[in-house]
């Protein structure tokens, strides 16, 4: 079970940062009517109005909004653009920080054995 909640956690976390770049695309596309690539999007930072004028009609407004707020703070800018600088400051070190991927969790999650059986009939 620990290994499944520190898999779910990192999916998560990509969801999220991947959502934020999803957002960028979606805002230029059908606000500003500008195509932008998702690598490019994720360069470009919205302030928390344009990202709640994104047409997600999927999301939870209420956690949209705390999301919006959170992605167009000052504070969060600056600790994106201060990871980034680090990150392209040595692009030939991609370090997971020690974590498992997620083919390594799903190779692990394998071997459970559910002794137990259905019949449809």
């Amino acid at each position: 079970m620990k290994t499944l909640d520190a898999c779910c956690a990192k999916l998560t976390t990509q969801e999220i940062y991947d959502l934020r770049i999803y957002a960028v695309v979606a805002y230029k596309t059908e606000i500003m009517k500008e195509i932008t690539e998702f690598e490019d999007a994720k360069l470009i930072h919205l302030d928390a109005h344009e990202y709640r004028e994104v047409p997600f009609s999927w999301i939870n407004i209420d956690a949209w909004n705390e999301l919006s707020i959170w992605w167009g703070s000052e504070e969060f800018k600056a600790m994106s653009a201060l990871k980034r600088a680090a990150r392209l400051s040595r692009p030939e070190n991609v370090n997971c920080g020690g974590s498992s991927s997620v083919t390594r969790t799903q190779q692990c999650l394998v071997p459970f054995n559910f002794s137990y059986s259905v019949d449809f009939i």
